[in-house]
């Protein structure tokens, strides 16, 4: 007898995949043009903010540190939105 899978849930969906692969995709491209950052992922400003600092272009390094913080923040935000949900779910409070 053959086990039946567990239904896959909306977010594992190809599509779904796609759809955000596209939306990071236009993003980059969107923020490289018109303020030189990549807003999607933080790596490729991490590796020019020391590329930039190694050898010396303070002013060209300093340009990635706004995003880089920007990221910094939106991750501890979430990261504290979920837990206050969760809590709230639960019935506990949050920290």
């Amino acid at each position: 007898m053959r086990a039946v899978d567990p239904p896959m849930r909306r977010e594992e969906t190809l599509l779904v995949a796609l759809l955000l692969g596209f939306a990071g995709g236009y993003l980059d491209t969107y923020t490289w043009i018109t303020h030189g950052v990549l807003a999607n992922a933080q790596t490729a400003n991490l590796v020019f903010l020391w590329v930039d600092a190694t050898v010396g272009r303070w002013q060209q390094a300093f340009h990635f540190v706004p995003s880089l913080f920007a990221f910094l923040v939106g991750v501890v935000l979430a990261t504290w939105l979920r837990r206050a949900a969760g809590a709230r779910r639960s019935g506990q409070p949050s920290r």
